[in-house]
């Protein structure tokens, strides 16, 4: 008997002090930043609202196995402006490498080249 009552302390003693690991909460949290670096035209330039409208070409797929699209496509995205000095860099039309970072959730312009 005492050997069972041992197994069942101990069972129970490992599975409490396991769930109690896994519901700590950490106290600092570490963010990684993600970065994408792009060829894109500029679309629109909306210093009141500090974002900036890039348009990319999108490679076309093929409608079916073995046929050719030709009918490019293009998506075009807002995005915040890290830094004021970035509205002067550009003009509404012209072709940036834009390196695109998330800050605070959201999709912010870092560099135009």
């Amino acid at each position: 008997m005492r050997i069972g009552k041992a197994i069942v302390a101990a069972t129970f003693a490992i599975g409490l002090g396991s769930s109690c690991a896994f519901a700590q909460t950490p106290t600092a949290v570490t963010t990684t930043a993600t970065t994408a670096t792009f060829t894109a035209v500029v679309a629109n330039i909306d210093q009141a609202a500090g974002t900036i409208s890039l348009t990319q070409a999108m490679p076309a797929k093929p409608a079916a196995p073995g046929t050719v699209n030709t009918a490019a496509s293009t998506a075009t995205g807002d995005y915040q402006v890290s830094n004021a000095a970035l509205f002067g860099a550009t003009t509404v039309g012209a072709t940036v490498q834009a390196t695109v970072e998330r800050i605070n959730g959201q999709p912010t312009i870092t560099a135009l080249k």
